[in-house]
């Protein structure tokens, strides 16, 4: 996953650069090193990054005490996150540093940092393995789930892990209501995209998070959509309401960036406004100032 978002984000940066060479010699410079640095912090998720993802079981999001992990293109989550939503009891092996998982029919025996698993004492080997973290047990959750029975599937779009079970019900407990849809992921991600360019993280986060901050605020309409498209007093985000802006595809960085907002991170407080040049009558409401881009409460 993450080395294909490498090479599509590198490619479609460098590609930019054609586009920028009529500029002139100082501006070129500029976007040539903020262009290079997006190559390379995108090149370290490659490794582990820190991503946003969801995991859904038979249609329902689950989510467990800690935040599942994104790793050389595979996604770990707490043990017991996926182990107590599909009813399976666990128990930790200390002698052997092994995770055991059962049910009335099959064993499930994992061991710490050792890509060989054991279901009924028949052996399976994978390319990814069980790890301890701050004291908690990780599990490649494709790996344990497909033994468990179950079938996977990667969502690219919305960073989402989908498992289904046959003949399984969730029990309500495990449902972790997740205050966003993807539809709502979708036209952040877009309306990111539009009003960032090829900026930092930093700055897609701080723009997701004005529409987020409008949501929350009783001026402005309540959804991500509504206050993308508001034109009430006047046209708030112009690029969303070109014909073009409903059929746009997002970059990674746009998705990852409103992710991080939508699951809570916020870099800019409760700014509603920003722009790329000071407002001279808000000057006292100014709160961060990003890659020149500056938003205000």
């Amino acid at each position: 996953m993450i080395h294909f978002y490498v090479i599509f984000v590198s490619a479609l940066l460098l590609s930019h650069l054609f586009g920028i060479l009529v500029k002139t010699k100082g501006e070129f410079m500029k976007k040539i090193i903020l262009i290079l640095t997006f190559i390379m912090m995108i090149s370290s998720m490659s490794s582990a990054v820190e991503v946003e993802t969801s995991v859904t079981l038979n249609g329902h999001y689950i989510q467990g005490d800690e935040n599942h992990l994104l790793i050389n293109d595979r996604v770990y989550v707490v043990a017991r996150t996926i182990t107590d939503a599909l009813n399976q009891d666990i128990e930790w092996l200390e002698e052997t540093q092994q995770v055991k998982i059962t049910d009335e029919t099959s064993t499930l025996l994992l061991t710490i940092d050792d890509n060989t698993a054991y279901v009924n004492e028949e052996v399976y080997t994978f390319d990814a393995s069980p790890f301890i973290l701050n004291g908690r047990t990780y599990i490649p959750i494709r790996m344990v789930s497909e033994l468990l029975g179950c079938q996977v599937n990667w969502v690219d779009s919305t960073f989402t892990v989908e498992i289904t079970k046959e003949d399984f019900e969730l029990d309500p407990q495990y449902i972790y209501e997740r205050p966003y849809t993807d539809e709502d992921l979708l036209w952040l991600s877009r309306i990111v995209d539009v009003e960032s360019d090829y900026n930092s993280i930093a700055m897609k986060l701080g723009i997701a998070n004005v529409v987020l901050n409008r949501v929350n605020d009783p001026r402005f309409p309540n959804t991500v959509a509504e206050v993308i498209f508001d034109d009430t007093y006047a046209t708030q985000f112009p690029p969303a309401h070109k014909s073009s802006f409903a059929s746009l595809e997002p970059s990674i960085l746009s998705i990852l960036a409103s992710k991080k907002a939508l699951e809570g991170y916020n870099n800019i407080g409760s700014s509603l406004y920003f722009n790329n040049s000071p407002f001279r009558s808000r000057a006292d409401d100014l709160f961060k100032i990003i890659e020149g881009e500056y938003f205000y409460e």
